[in-house]
This record gives structure tokens, C-alpha cells and sequence, in this order.
């Protein structure tokens, strides 16, 4: 079994960054984190131990038209906990794909 700590971040996708900035500092409270270290890919905007991380949507993709559009869900775990993570789901023959980002996330 897997355990994690908590939610780490929804990662969504807007056509319209900046005013997504906006949005959630204004109107939720939350504030801009990591950003240098990851600059403006993703943003990260959080409240306590929770982020929305938000990656551009270009105007001509298919769902450019209908909205931020959800991304992942990141739970978050130690080192040793995503290591042993991996482990278990080769194990269990579950496959499984995650980026630099994620890791780096996941720290």
C-alpha cells in the first residue's frame, strides 16, 4: 500500500494564465510559490500544503474552448514513500509514467 500525506496539487490547464494568476490570488486568497525554481511552467498557486498548478492551453487545442480543463490530481509523499510507490506498482503490474516534475513535486 501506498501512503501518502495529503493532496499536493490539482494541475489544470488554461488558455488564459495570467488571469488564472489573478482568479486565484484574488478571489480564493492563494498565493504564487516556486517560482524560481519552475518560472512560469507550472505556475503554482497555494494555500498552505495545496496548489493548483497551472500549464498554458493553447488557443487551438480541442478543449480551449470549454474552460480550465484538469490536468492531474498529486498526492504527496516523501522520497522513501515514491520510491517504494514505484516499486509497488511494477509489482503489482500496474504501469505507471511520471516526469522530472513529478518528482520534484513529490519532494
Amino acid at each position: 500500500m501506498i501512503k501518502v500525506e495529503g493532496l499536493d496539487h490539482v494541475a489544470i490547464a488554461s488558455k488564459d494564465v495570467p488571469r488564472s494568476i489573478e482568479w486565484y490570488r484574488d478571489v480564493l486568497g492563494l498565493e504564487r510559490r516556486h517560482e524560481d525554481v519552475w518560472g512560469d511552467m507550472p505556475v503554482m498557486m497555494c494555500s498552505g500544503n495545496t496548489c493548483v498548478a497551472i500549464f498554458p492551453l493553447a488557443d487551438d487545442h480541442p478543449a480551449a474552448t470549454k474552460g480550465p480543463r484538469v490536468l492531474h490530481v498529486a498526492f504527496r509523499a516523501n522520497r522513501r514513500t515514491f520510491e517504494q510507490a514505484q516499486k509497488d506498482l511494477k509489482g503489482r503490474g500496474i504501469a505507471f509514467d511520471w516526469s522530472r516534475l513529478s518528482e520534484v513535486a513529490s519532494l
